[in-house]
């Protein structure tokens, strides 16, 4: 399931939109599992295609990225590898350390799986000293089998726009909220500075603006050259040209 990108977190427009929408917005990976729970959404209806459900007042708008699917093994992958990595390393600190706390490493550790989303399938413990993550592979493939599967929920009528225009929309969405993530992270971030002129702060800003133009006309420029990842998974992206 992605999430913070406009997939899986909950983003709302209002009605003062172009198009005169009420509002529709991403559900939440916990209510995608309910609505496959009460069989409202099947997981064979999440394909490459947009797929549109009725469920009481309000559309569902389901789409399954391939991209996403096949890419999300290998972000998982890399977290869990550093996790072991960091590990070891506080295996060893432990050892050498007389006055090393497990229960900080525990704390430490746990908080560093919840922010690289591993806490749903892998659990950290202590014992006798020990700090071990077990991982629980049947949850862990409870999580793959949703990654890349949007649901957008919808309350406006199918008779003044279709499926497919409210899926494009949000990810209209998806690229301003991409927009600022990458002004806050990443090669840019944006972040508090002391300076001694009032002008500088805006300065800083502009600058920053201009450079997510820049990026964004590099990332126009490769799929016009290469395509999207939507289309050709070995499509390039803007970090991968980056750091080629």
């Amino acid at each position: 399931m992605r999430r913070g990108s406009g997939h899986g977190q909950a983003h709302r427009e209002d009605g003062a939109g172009r198009s005169g929408l009420s509002g529709h917005h991403g559900a939440a990976p916990p209510q995608v599992r309910k609505l496959l729970r009460e069989d409202v959404v099947r997981p064979e209806w999440f394909t490459s295609h947009v797929h549109e459900v009725q469920h009481g007042p309000v559309r569902l708008v389901l789409r399954r990225s391939e991209a996403v699917r096949c890419t999300a093994p290998r972000r998982r992958a890399d977290p869990l590898a550093k996790l072991h990595a960091w590990l070891t390393a506080r295996h060893a600190f432990v050892q050498t350390a007389q006055r090393a706390k497990p229960e900080a490493g525990l704390r430490t550790l746990r908080a560093w799986g919840k922010r690289h989303k591993l806490d749903a399938f892998v659990h950290v413990s202590l014992h006798e000293g020990q700090l071990t993550a077990l991982l629980d592979t049947t949850a862990q493939a409870e999580v793959a089998r949703l990654e890349g599967c949007d649901v957008l929920e919808t309350d406006v009528p199918q008779t003044a726009l279709d499926a497919q225009p409210i899926h494009d929309r949000y990810r209209d969405l998806h690229e301003v909220a991409q927009d600022f993530r990458t002004m806050k992270t990443g090669r840019l971030a944006v972040r508090p500075i002391f300076v001694r002129k009032a002008p500088r702060p805006r300065a800083h800003v502009f600058v920053t603006m201009l450079a997510v133009h820049v990026v964004r006309e590099m990332r126009w420029a490769l799929v016009a050259a290469f395509g999207t990842t939507d289309d050709d998974q070995r499509a390039v992206t803007v970090e991968e040209a980056l750091v080629a």
